[in-house]
């Protein structure tokens, strides 16, 4: 019985990898979703002046979905979460945009790049993923750094939720 549970894990697993790789790929080929994220962080549309990291490590094993750098400064650092998470892969995504707030403020690089003032770190969830929920995203403490960003599953837009809506939620 053993076998068949971690047979059954290695597709779930599989299958949870596949998902986030399909969002990972839209972010690095949608020209709009990136122009929404240097709206979002207060920045000019200019994406000559963007570099998207992938999967960019940094220290202690942790690795960064995204490392968003815009002028040759780290502006933001990106946890994405795919749809149809739990409570357990949310919470994880917390605990890892707290990591990238300490990262900043120990100015701790993985490629030497400056941090930018400001800096955000920031939790990216495409919409599916409050749809499916059994869980409340108003009723967790969040860094202070911290943007949760919506990436609407039809139209592909991609917005900061406000603490308004978080409070509204809670």
């Amino acid at each position: 019985i053993d076998w068949i549970m971690n047979s059954i894990d290695r597709q779930i697993i599989e299958q949870d990898n596949i998902r986030e790789k399909y969002f990972h790929d839209l972010i690095i080929k949608n020209d709009n979703i990136k122009s929404d994220l240097l709206s979002i962080l207060n920045l000019p549309d200019d994406l000559t002046n963007l570099n998207l990291i992938h999967e960019d490590r940094y220290i202690n094993g942790i690795t960064a979905d995204f490392t968003f750098v815009y002028n040759n400064q780290i502006r933001a650092i990106i946890e994405c979460k795919a749809g149809d998470i739990g409570v357990t892969d949310y919470v994880r995504g917390i605990g890892q945009v707290l990591q990238y707030e300490y990262f900043n403020e120990q100015n701790i690089s993985s490629k030497g790049i400056q941090y930018s003032n400001p800096f955000n770190s920031i939790l990216l969830v495409p919409s599916s993923a409050f749809n499916n929920t059994n869980f409340n995203i108003g009723k967790f403490k969040y860094p202070k750094s911290t943007y949760i960003v919506e990436i609407n599953d039809s139209n592909k837009v991609a917005r900061r939720i406000s603490q308004e809506e978080l409070k509204t939620l809670s």
